[in-house]
């Protein structure tokens, strides 16, 4: 094979090996297996991915109550007798986002403390690549 032609097979190398006739590998290689690699696509990031569900959840109450004011707003402006219109959000709708976000901080917090499976793979990984 000359090395202006097209490679056209795949070419294995041995891991221990990092030079052969054709390739030349200027890192070593890191040996992912398909359990780590499953690991890094579809595993969850732990806290991280529950803040992640609270913050949503308390977004989809925060439009909620924008929306009761919206409506307020209309209805407000549409009305003769403007002193009958009230605000329609109670007070533990306020109350759950606050409670919501509060979750959400302290769930991310933690979660850029503590590592699960998948963190620890990409940080060997990480660590595999800046040593070579």
């Amino acid at each position: 094979m000359s090395e202006f032609e097209p490679i056209r097979q795949p070419i294995i190398l041995n891991p221990n090996e990092a030079r052969t006739k054709e390739i030349l590998l200027l890192q070593p290689t890191y040996l992912l297996d398909e359990n780590n690699f499953n690991k890094l696509i579809k595993g969850s990031s732990g806290c991280k991915d529950w803040a992640q569900k609270f913050l949503f959840m308390s977004l989809g109450w925060i439009f909620k109550i924008v929306s009761a004011f919206i409506a307020f707003l209309i209805a407000f402006n549409a009305s003769k007798n403007k002193e009958n219109i009230e605000i329609e959000v109670k007070s533990w709708e306020y109350i759950s986002v606050g409670l919501g976000l509060f979750v959400c901080i302290v769930l991310y917090i933690i979660g850029c403390f503590v590592k699960n499976e998948r963190d620890k793979l990409i940080e060997s990984i990480k660590n595999h690549f800046r040593k070579s």
